[in-house]
């Protein structure tokens, strides 16, 4: 169930991008004069395809971690980090789906699944609305201009 949701999340997220990236385009090939260039939003677009890669490793990891068995298949996972020291230390853990550390890494994983999900549904949402307001923009100004042709040609 969870890899149908995280299929379907990646799905929606991909198709806004394109969406996205798609209207930037064209506005930026309709309106050479506009002030908005494509580079402005595509930190954003990159930054959630790092997101998307992201949850596809931790949805790996849940995997792995659920198909863990003593006889069959264990794992060992490294953790790595920097000490206060300045010290880089390492640490494998070993798990076989049934002993505690196969339960914390696996409660951990999801964890931290549940808040890229949430981070990448607000970039997902902040991206459509900059793309709604700039729409929005862009029908105005093509009003004042077309109404200026109309009232230049009555005139």
């Amino acid at each position: 169930m969870n890899r149908t949701i995280i299929f379907i999340l990646a799905v929606y997220a991909a198709v806004i991008v394109y969406a996205i990236i798609k209207r930037f385009h064209r506005q930026e090939n309709c309106d050479e004069s506009s002030d908005f260039d494509t580079a402005r939003v595509m930190p954003d677009v990159e930054a959630l395809s790092a997101d998307m890669r992201r949850l596809k490793e931790l949805d790996e990891m849940m995997l792995d971690l659920r198909v863990c068995s003593p006889e069959e298949m264990q794992r060992s996972f490294r953790v790595e980090w920097l000490s206060t020291s300045g010290i880089n230390h390492k640490l494998d853990i070993l798990a076989d789906g049934e002993n505690a550390s196969s339960e914390r890494l696996l409660m951990l994983a999801a964890a931290e699944r549940d808040e890229l999900n949430a981070k990448i549904s607000k970039r997902i949402n902040s991206l459509y609305f900059r793309a709604a307001m700039l729409d929005a923009e862009r029908k105005t100004e093509r009003k004042a201009i077309d109404g200026g042709r109309e009232n230049a040609a009555n005139g």
